[in-house]
């Protein structure tokens, strides 16, 4: 499953936080389950950066935050030049939320 704009749209229509985070996790799903999760994590947060409203950092930052050594894996490569994005900011408020809800963490440096 590629993440696409239409697919985000189409999961994240709903109002209700319970239909919201079920929308949430499927999309969380498609990333784990897509060939390769860094070049999916990036797709999706580029897509996310073109909307408006709560899914431009917000959503984005909960989506990502339940990825664990991923996310934070994904942080190293992110362009460092780009630090003042918001991008950026999802990123590493992703990393932030994901360590403070004791998420397991593997560093490999």
């Amino acid at each position: 499953m590629v993440i696409t704009k239409d697919y985000i749209k189409k999961y994240h229509q709903p109002t209700f936080a319970h239909e919201k985070h079920r929308c949430r996790q499927m999309i969380v799903r498609a990333i784990k389950n897509s060939p390769n999760p860094q070049e999916a994590i990036g797709n999706f947060l580029a897509i996310c950066l073109t909307f408006g409203g709560s899914f431009r950092l917000d959503d984005p930052i909960d989506v990502l935050s339940q990825f664990g050594s991923e996310i934070e894996k994904f942080a190293r490569t992110y362009p460092h030049h780009d630090r003042q994005s918001d991008g950026w900011y999802i990123v590493i408020k992703a990393v932030g939320n994901m360590r403070r809800l004791n998420r397991k963490v593997c560093y490999a440096r």
